[in-house]
């Protein structure tokens, strides 16, 4: 990690306060602590959207070998939501149904 920059400085002075925050005092420059932080970081899938192909990122690593794939803007891209009667429409009071979220089955 680059310590000279002013990013890290920024960074460095964050992690200062948090950390005087947490236990009370400081307990070391952000760079000490660089390898435990990045282990903390989740590893990142990347593949291909079962819907349209694009190449997507994400860190579940819980998916079945061969399941389906789609980010999120393809999904809401896809959902059918149902119309809005004239008294949501009125109020503004949405149902909870209209907001569930499903992939459609290819």
């Amino acid at each position: 990690m680059e310590t000279e920059t002013p990013v890290y400085n920024e960074l460095n002075k964050h992690w200062k306060a948090t950390c005087r925050v947490l236990f009370g005092k400081e307990v070391g420059e952000l760079s000490l602590f660089q390898e435990w932080l990045a282990s903390l970081n989740p590893r990142l899938i990347h593949a291909n959207s079962t819907l349209t192909g694009k190449d997507i990122t994400y860190s579940i690593l819980d998916y079945c070998e061969g399941s389906k794939r789609a980010s999120l803007d393809e999904v809401w891209k896809l959902k059918k939501f149902p119309a809005l009667s004239i008294n949501e429409i009125k109020t503004g009071r949405i149902t909870p149904g209209m907001w569930s979220l499903a992939i459609p089955a290819s």
